[in-house]
């Protein structure tokens, strides 16, 4: 049976706000694997990056916030067939994935990108910042973005930055 875009696209709304599992997608919306299928379809071949980016094409950039945030791998991830663009790694709590995400003065999401857990934060930065322009934005970030190499590359493009010192223990 085929599914217009509409219906296809609440259902993987639904699956992204509600957290659920693809099989606990509710009878209203066409068959689990049919939903996958498309959003598999979608990621593949580009809208749904065309969508977010029309989506956030007016940012706020009187400031930058750079962060990340672990994502414990399920327990049946440990064991799939990872492809090549896995982004599944050892992070020091076991299994997991990075998401490092570059928001707007707003909060409005700009850039994200996935990592093993094992990647460290400071390096996913420069793959983030190369996709806008820094002249007179300040980039704000926690102690991790706390780098020579980084700080540099944000002066030398116009930039400031507000960013924790570290600790030393």
């Amino acid at each position: 049976m085929h599914h217009d875009n509409r219906t296809m696209f609440n259902a993987l709304l639904y699956i992204a706000q509600s957290g659920s599992l693809w099989r606990e997608l509710p009878a209203y919306y066409p068959s689990w694997k049919s939903v996958y299928t498309k959003f598999r379809c979608w990621r593949d071949s580009g809208p749904l990056n065309d969508l977010f980016l029309a989506l956030n094409d007016d940012p706020d950039l009187e400031n930058l916030m750079i962060d990340s945030t672990i994502v414990p791998a399920h327990q049946h991830s440990v064991g799939s067939k990872k492809g090549p663009n896995s982004q599944i790694g050892q992070s020091w709590d076991g299994k997991a994935t990075k998401i490092h995400t570059l928001v707007d003065a707003l909060g409005n999401p700009l850039y994200f990108l996935l990592t093993g857990g094992q990647y460290h934060d400071g390096p996913q930065a420069f793959k983030l910042l190369e996709n806008v322009t820094l002249q007179s934005v300040n980039v704000i970030g926690d102690r991790a973005y706390n780098a020579a190499g980084l700080r540099q590359y944000i002066r030398t493009r116009g930039g400031s930055y507000t960013i924790s010192p570290r600790t030393n223990y």
